[in-house]
């Protein structure tokens, strides 16, 4: 049962190279598990919505919407990231040549 706990806070932990949850680019939003709900609810910023139904095509559009956002932020980190490891890479690194 425990499992299911850390599988969840995983997910939830942005990564350190693309700076976003798995679960954002799986899913195109932000997961919101139940301490969160409950936090929100308690403190007043949140209501528990009366219906949580929607019409199937709205509710592909925001996930479609969520999936670029999250894609193109995932890349502008995975960028930014792979040039700093580039660059740490370079402090040591010898230019080598070998002879046949």
């Amino acid at each position: 049962m425990a499992v299911h706990y850390i599988m969840w806070a995983l997910r939830e932990a942005p990564n350190e190279t693309t700076g976003v949850p798995p679960y954002v680019l799986v899913y195109g939003k932000i997961p919101r598990g139940p301490p969160a709900i409950l936090r929100g609810t308690w403190m007043g910023q949140h209501d528990l919505p009366a219906s949580l139904g929607k019409r199937a095509d709205e509710f592909l559009q925001e996930v479609s919407d969520g999936l670029e956002t999250a894609e193109s932020y995932a890349g502008k980190h995975t960028e930014a990231a792979q040039r700093r490891y580039v660059s740490y890479h370079s402090l040591r690194a010898r230019k080598k040549s070998f002879t046949v």
